[in-house]
């Protein structure tokens, strides 16, 4: 997929076709398969877990300008050291190919993180501090227009371990509150385990998960939602900036991404301090929606492509 941006032609690449060899080599024989296309700038979306996806022209054409832009809360090991279970060889060449793609990025290109805990995190695996470009969402969708405002909480996202959605159903019990979980479907053994919880603890009456919505479903949920949970520490965290954009208070853990742009208020380290946080949110003033609303849209995706160009004319790469 080629778009123009300034005269310049922009490739963006995220997964490719590859055999079905796993761990290391999976990684390392991307450039062979990654498709050879002829441009000017490379983002590489996933670079936070496969440092090789770019093709071996790509890689070596110095002319070729090469953004990693990292989006995940965790980094690759294969950025900070060897993967212990590959044999000598495979750690010297790991090393010697990661050298290489960092100084290539170093020489012609720019390492970008989509929040400020990202950024720690290649910090601390590569000693290099990328610069910031936090995520996007779709304003125009989840903007709050004074829709009116019910006591109940959502929360969003993939339905994965990861998300820790059983921890949302149990401060639902707790705090005697309507819940909706807005899910994608990902991992059936976790769904499960979440749908007998529900029943085990007694709150089929109070929590509700919704899967296979539109944005625009989803959209008209949150509008309606005075409290936005969310259980994980992630990067940017676009469900979280999708509901503030929707009027929602969000109430998330101190740590993480999503901490950087949500009010300090309604952030909790502990379950007993997120269940407080969630009281206090139901509480707050009628103007603390579209203070959230207004803020979010600092995420809107043209707003996003902006700044994204801006960063790319700055480092000269366009």
């Amino acid at each position: 997929m080629g778009v123009r941006v300034s005269g310049y032609e922009v490739f963006r690449f995220k997964e490719g076709s590859l055999f079905s060899w796993s761990g290391f080599l999976r990684r390392v024989i991307h450039p062979l398969h990654v498709p050879d296309i002829d441009v000017r700038l490379y983002v590489n979306l996933n670079a936070d877990s496969d440092p090789f996806l770019v093709s071996v022209n790509n890689l070596f054409d110095d002319e070729v300008a090469l953004v990693y832009y990292f989006i995940s809360s965790t980094i690759s090991r294969l950025w900070n050291r060897p993967v212990k279970s590959c044999r000598r060889i495979h750690r010297f060449i790991q090393a010697r190919l990661i050298d290489y793609v960092i100084k290539r990025v170093e020489k012609n290109g720019l390492f970008l993180a989509i929040c400020k805990y990202t950024a720690g995190k290649f910090e601390e695996a590569c000693g290099i501090r990328p610069k910031i470009l936090y995520g996007s969402i779709n304003g125009s969708t989840y903007k709050w227009r004074g829709e009116k405002k019910e006591d109940y909480i959502v929360s969003m996202g993939r339905l994965d371990p990861y998300k820790r959605y059983e921890y949302a159903i149990l401060a639902a019990k707790a705090i005697q509150k309507k819940l909706i979980i807005l899910g994608a479907p990902c991992n059936e053994e976790y769904c499960n385990m979440l749908i007998r919880l529900i029943r085990r603890i007694g709150v089929n009456d109070r929590v509700n998960v919704l899967v296979g919505l539109s944005s625009e479903e989803r959209a008209s949920i949150l509008k309606r939602a005075k409290v936005f949970l969310h259980c994980s520490v992630e990067g940017f965290s676009k469900a979280v900036a999708e509901a503030m954009a929707a009027g929602c208070i969000p109430v998330v853990p101190r740590t993480g991404g999503q901490s950087e742009y949500t009010p300090q208020e309604f952030q909790y380290s502990s379950f007993d301090e997120m269940l407080q946080k969630i009281e206090e949110a139901f509480n707050s003033s009628q103007g603390v929606p579209q203070y959230l609303s207004e803020k979010a849209m600092f995420f809107d995706l043209p707003r996003y492509k902006t700044r994204f160009i801006n960063l790319l004319r700055e480092e000269q790469l366009i």
